[in-house]
C-alpha cells in the first residue's frame, strides 16, 4: 500500500523566492505522486525498440509501390511517328518479320524483368 499523500496548502509558494528553487514542501508532495503513479519503472528504449513492428515502414513502401503502378498505367500506350520514327508506317514496311520477332522476343524479356523487380518490391527486397 502506497503511503497518503500529504498535501500542500495553497498559501505555500510553489517556488521559494530565496533561492529560486521548489519548495521543499512542493517537492515532497510531488515526489509522493511519483512514487504513487509507479515511479521510474516505465519501458527503457532498448526495450521499446526492441518491441518495434518487423514490418515497420511497410505501408510507406507500399504507398510507394502504389504510386509506380499508377505511373506505369499512365503512360501513353501508342507513341507519335515524331517520338518513335520507326513506329512510322513507311518505317514499318521497310522491316522483316525477323526484326520483328527478334525487338518483340527483347520485349518480353525486358517485361518479365520488369515484373520480378515488382514482385521483389512488393516483398520488400530492393535488388
Amino acid at each position: 500500500m502506497s503511503e497518503p499523500l500529504r498535501f500542500v496548502p495553497p498559501r505555500v509558494q510553489f517556488v521559494d523566492p530565496r533561492t529560486g528553487m521548489i519548495n521543499r514542501e512542493w517537492y515532497l508532495f510531488l515526489q509522493g505522486v511519483f512514487n504513487r503513479i509507479g515511479g521510474a519503472t516505465g519501458a527503457s528504449t532498448p526495450d521499446i525498440v526492441a518491441s518495434l513492428f518487423e514490418d515497420a515502414g511497410s505501408s510507406e513502401t507500399n504507398a510507394r509501390l502504389f504510386e509506380v503502378e499508377q505511373a506505369v498505367g499512365q503512360r501513353p500506350s501508342v507513341v507519335l511517328p515524331e517520338a518513335a520514327p520507326e513506329l512510322n508506317p513507311s518505317y514499318q514496311q521497310q522491316t522483316t518479320v525477323d526484326n520483328i520477332s527478334a525487338e518483340l522476343s527483347a520485349l518480353q524479356d525486358r517485361v518479365a524483368e520488369l515484373v520480378k523487380e515488382l514482385d521483389s518490391i512488393k516483398q520488400g527486397i530492393l535488388i
